[in-house]
């Protein structure tokens, strides 16, 4: 999703830098971005939620789940947040939490290879 994303990134930053009248493809290109963008978010908020504490962060997720196409930010941020038991509306966050957001993402990785892993191995038998 990285190339697309950053094509579509590209797209919309340079739409208006030529011609202030190509505001439309600039729209359009952050649309499909957003589009291209829901679903994987929707997977690391469950993920988030699997190695996390998995009562908060599933409950959050599936109250936002189908939230709009718009909020895919602010969903994985929150899903986050939630996995991890912390305040969303706690405006510092210490040392111990960032720690805890980090090994978040890294069983989260975990995750998704050992899934990839096992597919692989599955198409290979």
């Amino acid at each position: 999703s990285f190339p697309t994303r950053r094509s579509s990134d590209l797209l919309r930053q340079h739409a208006i830098k030529v011609n202030p009248g190509y505001i439309e493809i600039s729209k359009l290109a952050e649309k499909i971005q957003e589009v291209m963008e829901w679903v994987p978010a929707r997977l690391l908020g469950f993920t988030y939620a699997l190695v996390g504490y998995f009562n908060k962060g599933f409950n959050h997720c599936m109250k936002h789940a189908l939230s709009g196409l718009a909020d895919t930010r602010k969903f994985i941020l929150e899903s986050g947040f939630a996995s991890l038991d912390v305040d969303v509306n706690n405006s510092q966050a210490d040392q111990i939490e960032n720690i805890n957001a980090i090994d978040l993402i890294e069983r989260s990785i975990m995750v998704w290879l050992t899934a990839l892993a096992l597919i692989l191995v599955g198409m290979w038998l």
